[in-house]
């Protein structure tokens, strides 16, 4: 019985042997054709993310260029009223309180991170760069909380005191809650610009990486 199998076999081998080279052929075509298109989608979908990391790095790079100079204009505004308040100090005068007021808003703009996780734009960063602006945000969210606590003793202490601020002194000095009103708005400023430069160096190194990609 066997062999009466081998032999239908072979007879029809023999006797649809081009049918079958055709199929075989067919097959093979349908193969390639297939293995191609996938190798396609997938150069595709590589090529969109490559675009989509590049376009979220240059987003990214140009929040931080924001950041540094909205920061960098921050601290030029501190250290002119410092400025003015420790020269007069040093001449022996009583001069006003150094205020700094952030314009247009009831702080600096700290919100960045959440409209960056809300976006998905986090996904396009490698993770250690990831944990470093979380860190980063995060800083410059203690600058943000550092400025209304500042600004609180602003509204609540400064803005009662008479209209030449005569009484903020005592035998010459400041009392000693607008001395820490002072130093508060230093150390604001010590702050802001570790944020500063934080921003600057972040941009670059984000920079440097999308380049080598």
């Amino acid at each position: 019985m066997i062999k009466s199998l081998r032999r239908l076999l072979a007879t029809t081998y023999g006797e649809h042997r081009g049918l079958f080279g055709k199929f075989a052929f067919e097959l093979v075509v349908v193969f390639i054709g297939v293995t191609a298109a996938f190798a396609i989608e997938n150069w595709r979908q590589e090529a969109e993310e490559a675009r989509y990391r590049s376009t979220v790095v240059v987003a990214v790079g140009q929040t931080f260029g924001s950041v540094a100079t909205h920061g960098r204009g921050i601290s030029r505004a501190i250290s002119d009223k410092l400025r003015v308040f420790d020269d007069g100090v040093a001449r022996g005068d009583q001069p006003k309180l150094p205020v700094y007021r952030e314009p247009g808003g009831e702080g600096p703009p700290t919100q960045i991170w959440d409209g960056l996780m809300s976006t998905g734009a986090l996904k396009a960063l490698k993770p250690d760069m990831v944990w470093r602006l979380a860190a980063f945000y995060n800083e410059l969210n203690s600058v943000g909380d550092r400025y209304l606590r500042y600004n609180a003793v602003t509204e609540t202490l400064v803005f009662g005191l008479d209209p030449d601020q005569a009484d903020a002194w005592v035998d010459g000095r400041l009392k000693p809650e607008f001395r820490a009103y002072v130093e508060q708005l230093r150390e604001l400023r010590a702050a802001n610009d570790s944020v500063i430069r934080k921003a600057d160096r972040l941009r670059r190194d984000i920079e440097l990486d999308n380049a080598k990609h």
